[in-house]
């Protein structure tokens, strides 16, 4: 007989381990690799030569999904009149044929600009607002980074305040057991905390210092760049009771052993690479993924 163990990765119950009675002993099979959500980063990948889809457009998030990722991760900023729109960085220049800072735009000007910039350019694709993502995403994890200071000298930051009021209004309605709400600004994450408890929380850092910042905050999860991640830091976050993510990674060998120290989630450019490491290593341990 062959059961199945539910496990909550960021509110999302997800098919996990898988436990197959046929192994002659009855002891339950296990794939750790099972359990580890695979994010799209910015969609389907920042933009680059070797991603066609622009990143943090409405395709490259559509796409992540047709390719089997559990869910996707957006960037979102707020415009010059309050409106939320898709957006990395603090200034358009570098992914659309415009310039100036996103929060000194208006949605109408952003949403004039060609944001098929580098390789794409005159190809139909634009900036999304965060509403019409939302009407769209109809199913999996969303991964929402909220931006707020933009770390540019030209550009303002932007209003922490108006950016939580905007973020709950298009939220309303949106399954919260589909959403986490993260940001490398803990003060912003604190605010839709007291604003909306139901949201999950993920602080997003360089450094294990925001473990114990995220677990007295009393956040769900720490999202960690790949390359700084310790055993130690990821049994840290679990003792905490925090899940553990990894940005931006898309190597498989080091996918792989991070994979096996434990980790819950992995943000990647290359989704499909990242799903297929986790299918070699359920089918290593005789425990099929899905």
């Amino acid at each position: 007989m062959c059961t199945r163990h539910l496990f909550s990765v960021l509110g999302i119950a997800s098919l996990l381990l898988s436990a197959c009675g046929d192994d002659g002993g009855g002891e339950e099979c296990t794939c750790p690799a099972a359990s580890v959500q695979t994010i799209g980063h910015r969609g389907s990948g920042d933009s680059s030569e070797e991603n066609p889809l622009p990143e943090n457009t409405l395709p490259s998030v559509l796409a992540a999904m047709e390719n089997g990722a559990d869910g996707v991760e957006i960037d979102i900023q707020l415009s010059a009149d309050g409106v939320l729109v898709l957006m990395h960085d603090a200034e358009v220049d570098g992914t659309t044929d415009g310039t100036g800072c996103v929060n000194a735009l208006t949605v109408e000007e952003l949403k004039a600009l060609d944001a098929g910039h580098p390789g794409a350019i005159g190809e139909g694709y634009t900036i999304p607002t965060f509403a019409e993502v939302l009407a769209a995403f109809d199913g999996g994890l969303l991964d929402v980074e909220l931006k707020v200071e933009t770390g540019h000298a030209a550009c303002e930051d932007t209003d922490r305040e108006a950016t939580v009021a905007a973020l709950l209004a298009d939220l309303e309605g949106f399954p919260r057991e589909r959403l986490v709400v993260s940001s490398f600004d803990a003060e912003i994450l604190s605010m839709v905390r007291e604003a909306d408890p139901t949201i999950r929380l993920a602080l997003i850092a360089v450094g294990a210092g925001s473990i114990e910042i995220a677990g007295t905050a009393g956040f769900d999860a720490v999202a960690l760049l790949w390359a700084t991640v310790g055993p130690s830091d990821i049994a840290d976050a679990h003792a905490r009771g925090l899940d553990f993510w990894v940005w931006t990674l898309d190597d498989e060998a080091d996918a792989e052993r991070l994979i096996d120290l434990g980790i819950d989630g992995v943000i990647t450019n290359d989704v499909p690479t990242i799903l297929a490491l986790r299918e070699r290593m359920c089918e290593d341990s005789a425990c099929p993924l899905r």
